[in-house]
């Protein structure tokens, strides 16, 4: 761990420690005091019968003083102060006058008898005033233990007994019952969706049947369980229904002893599949060579039952995809390079209809939100060669026959391996695991749909185009197209709802579209030497939009604003990304959701002069949800249905060090999660130093044990490139082919260099077949 990573808990330790030594030992002398002065008292009444009793009983007062003014010198001294009271006792009430000279004898002997008592009383109170001490002392302990724990988090382990790391991403638990139970009077059943693994799989997707469980169901969750071990990259992963994404998510990267992650999502948005046959694909490219040695095992299952208030849900569901499932092949568009359009005939009977967009940028565009204007790419050729374009602003659109039907300002998804790997163990990225699809609602479309006739769907990806701003100042326009590449698939949503209404068919007229093109602003500078070299670069980007449209059938708008600030130093290695994307959009079926997607990142790549290289960075990142309670459908976006409150952030510090024959990386992140949905509040904070779990909210047993530097052994030479970390870098040519054990290099018959990627790779023909094949990245662990 950094040496001032726990500095702050290491103080609150020392200081509560030394407090509880302190007021222990303090309280320990205090009763000592006191016990030694209830002996004193003792043993000055003792001294004053004795002197009773060596006197002759004829004087007894006047002898008694003669005798211990000579046998006690120190009682002499108190008697000083109170002559009168020489030989006075009250103890316990006995004795509350003076013992007078007429009973000087029967009051000696009950004084003998006393004292006897007394004594005894005394001598049984030492081990007991010693006990009470010990257990106030331990009390103290126990406190002070448990204000330590509160203020410094308990460290606790994120590996099982068998050394295998947990990985999780942090969410709301998705409720399932348990399977063979009677739920709501009905069945709960869980089928083995798949259980595969994937080695060498590029162009190999799972293929398996899927058919419906003989009980009834109106609710569908389903469970994906990874293992992995050894050395490899983050995978994109993609589940099809035939020609429909279901379920995007990507992996995790693997360490030598092993990793383990489970993931539940409810998918009952997809019931119309769910009840008929299907044709499962699910599509994870994977290596396996020499290097890069670790297959993904992964179990997936399905739990249907039936829920007492269900939710709406589309009675038919179209892809807007390839729709390469009859072939067993994977229908996602890459884009640019696909023509990303479906055509589907509308049934005349639905009421409502929504359209999700799944999209991630992989390749160049992975880090979209990093790049620079395309007129600034070759800034710093002479350190990290040419930067990738088109600026740090993208907009996914929906066309409907050419009309804009909405669009997608994206948020900044980050894959495991993502600015520094130290960042995501034990925790993921936010939504690693499970990709959300913003929903347009498309509604407003349907009297001109419903016409019996086909009509186009279109995704398309667009950027920044600084052509018409000089120097990268001023007004800017959308670029035609982008880096490579984007994976995209979309699905239309159809509703008919619960009476025969049906809207009526406009054939030819669309619905009233007002979308302005949005405002984007460019600021740019940059600073060189008088040699010409370039030191600094600043890009600055500000945007805006609004849409409405509007029909007979309902209303859609949508309100987004953007910026982005982008400084590079250091000739290019040092990089710092601020960004802010919010907005709202709203419909009668929809409701109003609103939402929010800051980020700001901080990384710097170095070569020191001893060798090796050194890779910096710190994060702050963050999703903000708020929905109201009109759509009360299950939403792929919201992922669950009805009104919502979510807010999540991620901010973390992680290095990474490459010195001969040994490789360190560090990772310090902290995430805080709440959750208000289905009238339930969840709230979770954790945080993890180097791959361990020291503080949990919510904690799930793990054993206590220190953090250390994860030491990363047998780095394969020449494979540690900073664009595969941050998008930017030294342009120098240090992948390697297949058969030598580096990363996918160029696609046939192109000569770009590209960029390490995360997930799916540019898809490439060969023979016939469609293999996906990733840039891949640096590889920093191998523990």
């Amino acid at each position: 761990m950094p040496p001032t990573a726990n500095l702050f808990e290491l103080l609150a330790l020392c200081a509560a420690l030394y407090l509880a030594f302190f007021l222990g030992c303090s309280l320990t002398l205090w009763l000592q005091q006191v016990f030694l002065w209830i002996v004193r008292r003792d043993r000055r009444r003792q001294e004053c019968r004795v002197c009773y009793l060596e006197s002759d009983r004829k004087n007894p007062k006047e002898e008694a003083e003669k005798i211990c003014e000579r046998e006690h010198p120190k009682h002499r001294q108190s008697t000083a102060k109170r002559p009168e009271n020489l030989c006075h006792v009250n103890h316990s009430g006995v004795y509350g006058d003076r013992i007078n000279t007429t009973h000087h004898a029967k009051a000696a002997d009950r004084i003998v008898n006393e004292y006897a008592h007394l004594k005894l009383i005394t001598m049984d109170k030492q081990p007991q005033t010693l006990a009470l001490i010990s257990v106030v002392y331990l009390l103290l302990i126990s406190i002070f233990t448990d204000a330590v724990n509160g203020l410094v988090p308990q460290r606790r382990q994120s590996t099982n007994s068998t050394g295998v790391l947990d990985v999780f991403q942090v969410y709301k638990p998705v409720f399932t019952p348990p399977a063979g139970t009677n739920y709501n009077g009905n069945c709960v059943t869980e089928q083995l969706l798949m259980d595969h693994v994937f080695a060498f799989s590029y162009g190999m997707p799972f293929i398996g049947p899927y058919n419906p469980p003989s009980c009834s169901f109106n609710a569908v969750t389903m469970t994906l369980t990874v293992t992995s071990a050894g050395r490899q990259f983050d995978r994109l992963g993609l589940m099809y229904f035939g020609d429909i994404e279901i379920f995007r998510t990507s992996t995790a990267e693997p360490t030598a002893n092993g990793i383990i992650y489970t993931y539940t999502k409810d998918m009952t948005a997809y019931l119309p599949l769910w009840q008929s046959p299907q044709t499962i694909i699910f599509d994870l490219g994977n290596l396996i060579d020499s290097t890069y040695t670790a297959s993904f095992n992964t179990t997936l299952t399905a739990t249907f039952f039936t829920r007492t208030d269900p939710t709406e849900t589309a009675e038919l569901i179209l892809p807007i995809s390839a729709e390469r499932g009859s072939a067993n092949g994977t229908s996602a568009f890459n884009i640019p390079g696909d023509n990303s359009t479906a055509v589907q005939t509308i049934p005349t009977n639905v009421t409502k209809a929504l359209v999700s967009i799944s999209a991630c940028g992989q390749s160049t565009e992975e880090f979209w939100y990093s790049n620079v204007l395309s007129s600034y790419a070759d800034t710093f050729t002479n350190s990290t060669g040419t930067l990738y374009g088109f600026g740090a602003f993208r907009e996914i659109q929906l066309l409907i026959d050419g009309y804009l039907a909405g669009v997608v300002w994206p948020f900044p998804i980050i894959f495991t391996g993502g600015i520094v790997p130290g960042f995501w163990r034990p925790i993921v990225g936010i939504d690693a695991f499970d990709l959300r699809e913003p929903e347009i609602d498309i509604t407003p479309f349907l009297p001109y749909l419903t016409d019996g006739a086909p009509h186009s769907f279109s995704i398309l990806v667009r950027g920044v185009d600084d052509s018409s701003a000089p120097s990268g100042n001023g007004e800017a326009t959308l670029s035609d197209t982008v880096g490579t590449y984007w994976v995209a698939t979309g699905k239309i949503f159809l509703f008919t709802g619960s009476s025969n209404a049906t809207i009526p068919s406009t054939p030819g007229v669309p619905p009233t579209i007002t979308t302005p093109a949005p405002q984007l602003t460019l600021s740019s500078s940059f600073t060189s030497l008088p040699n010409g070299t370039n030191l600094t670069l600043t890009n600055t980007i500000t945007a805006s939009r609004s849409l409405d449209i509007s029909s007979s059938a309902g209303s859609f708008s949508q309100s987004l604003t953007y910026s982005s600030f982008n400084l590079l130093t250091e000739e290019g290695l040092t990089q710092r990304t601020t960004q802010s994307t919010s907005g709202s959009f709203s419909s009668d079926f929809q409701g109003e959701i609103s939402f929010s997607y800051p980020l700001d990142v901080n990384s710097t790549y170095t070569t020191p002069p001893a060798g090796g290289v050194t890779i910096s960075g710190s994060i702050s990142r963050g999703l903000s949800i708020s929905a109201d309670a009109v759509g009360q459908y299950p939403s792929l976006y919201k992922l669950v249905p009805g009104a919502l409150s979510l807010g999540t952030t991620q901010d973390g510090t992680a290095s990474y060090s490459s010195v001969p024959n040994a490789s360190y990386s560090f990772g310090d992140t902290t995430q805080h999660f709440s959750e208000n949905s289905l009238g339930e509040e969840y709230e979770r904070d954790v945080r993890a130093v180097n791959g361990t779990v020291v503080m949990d909210s919510n904690p799930s047993g793990l054993e206590t044990m220190g953090e250390q530097p994860m030491v990363v052994s047998n780095v394969v030479k020449g494979m540690v490139d900073v664009r595969g970390m941050l998008g930017r870098g030294p342009g120098v040519n240090t992948i390697q082919s297949l058969g030598n054990g580096g990363g996918v290099g160029l696609t046939s018959g192109n000569n770009m260099r590209r960029r390490w990627g995360g997930g799916e790779g540019r898809l490439q023909r060969n023979n016939g077949a469609d293999v996906r094949r990733r840039a891949p990245r640096s590889q920093w662990w191998e523990q």
